[in-house]
């Protein structure tokens, strides 16, 4: 506020935010869609006693700046894209060709992904306030449907013999479309592994959704398998529940002849390479897996039940060496899986030629991760690791350090 000589009297300050802009905003599109330049708008403001600032005008603006974080400017613009829309985007109209009860059925519940539409049109709304100017028409073209899940439930599948269960998190889709007399509608629960289909029957249908070549997560991956392994056995129970209710309780007679051996063969696999990369949960593919030679042999030495190794060794040395220590790398697409291991010597011999063979049946892995393949700076991690194990325990047993053991299981 001024005075006739222009003399600063009172300051006056309110902080725009998401009711102003909105106001402003409103004010625009008003004058958009009416054509009315907007040099001939106004929109009145009032103030408050209370927003009377005075010299302290500017450390109110700072203050004021600073309860809305670091990304002020990026809250304020994310009010300014979304408000007038919290009754959504705009009034469509769509006309499709006739289908039946199990065409509409299979598009609510996500089944079918693609409609053909005869004529189609979306009128843009902002504040209610919708545009013509901006209609949307098409004629005989397809649509993409995307269904809305419900929620988000966890599914339990039991062994009719026991053993741990499976848990998995899928979306649940449903129908509210029902022919007479049938009861509750169908409901589809979608997981990254399966789908589910309970009908009203109360009968359940399922189908793999999990693609072999495809890469995910490595815990994604022992979760198929260990499920793959339950099916195989025949009757598993199958228990839904949302929000710590039980929905649903059930059995799946789902006997599959998908070979019991190579299940757990792949599986085991898979548990050592968890084992190995504790430090993260790595992208991989099941094919990759399966077809990882060096993945193999490093199972086929970790279960054997013995090992022999013969090394250079001074006479008066053998019969202190206690422990093997190696290092281990190999990679599984991108990733890089490492491991520094150690074998326990059980007996040690002088042979004909002079080398000490050492001989022993336990194994353990002393420290192991997984890397990301595409930096370069991981290269010689666990190679230096090594070293510095056998630097800091050397003093307190006797060691032999191998190096790298893949020289051997590998050739």
């Amino acid at each position: 506020m001024q005075d006739k000589n222009r003399e600063i009297l009172r300051r006056y300050c309110i902080h725009v935010w998401s009711d102003t802009i909105g106001r402003i905003l409103k004010l625009v599109r008003k004058a958009d869609i009416s054509k009315k330049p907007l040099h001939k708008c106004f929109i009145c403001i009032r103030f408050a006693e209370s927003d009377q600032q005075g010299d302290r005008l500017v450390s109110w603006m700072q203050s004021t700046v600073a309860e809305f974080g670091p990304d002020y400017g990026v809250k304020k613009q994310a009010i300014s894209q979304t408000v007038g829309y919290e009754n959504g985007y705009g009034t469509g109209e769509i006309s499709v060709d006739a289908i039946g009860y199990e065409s509409l059925t299979e598009m609510m519940l996500g089944l079918k992904a693609e409609a053909r539409v005869k004529k189609f049109t979306f009128v843009p709304s902002r504040f209610g306030i919708a545009n013509e100017i901006e209609r949307i028409e098409w004629s005989n073209s397809t649509v993409s449907l995307t269904p809305r899940s419900l929620a988000t439930v966890d599914l339990i599948f039991k062994s009719a013999f026991g053993g741990d269960e499976i848990k998995i998190a899928g979306q649940a889709y449903a129908s509210p479309f029902t022919r007479e007399r049938q009861g509750r509608p169908p409901v589809r629960i979608s997981t990254n592994i399966l789908d589910i289909l309970l009908r009203p029957d109360k009968s359940i249908t399922f189908t793999s959704a999990f693609d072999p070549s495809a890469r995910t997560r490595l815990s994604t991956i022992i979760k198929y398998l260990s499920l793959r392994t339950l099916l195989e056995c025949g009757s598993v129970e199958l228990q839904v529940w949302w929000e710590g209710r039980r929905l649903l309780k059930g059995e799946m007679n789902a006997s599959i002849a998908t070979g019991e051996k190579e299940t757990n063969r792949l599986l085991d696999s898979a548990r050592l390479l968890v084992q190995i990369s504790t430090n993260l949960d790595p992208e991989t593919s099941l094919d990759a897996i399966q077809k990882s030679g060096h993945l193999e042999a490093l199972l086929r030495f970790k279960e054997s039940r013995s090992w022999r190794l013969s090394v250079d060794l001074d006479t008066d040395e053998i019969s202190h060496v206690s422990r093997v220590i190696y290092w281990l790398r190999f990679n599984i697409l991108e990733t890089v899986f490492c491991l520094i291991g150690s074998l326990h010597v059980s007996h040690c011999e002088t042979t004909q030629d002079g080398r000490a063979q050492l001989t022993g049946e336990g194994r353990s892995i002393i420290c192991s991760y997984a890397l990301d393949g595409h930096i370069r700076e991981n290269g010689s991690m666990i190679e230096d690791d090594y070293e510095a194990y056998l630097t800091k325990s050397g003093d307190e047993e006797l060691l032999v350090g191998i190096g790298d053991l893949g020289c051997a299981l590998w050739s």
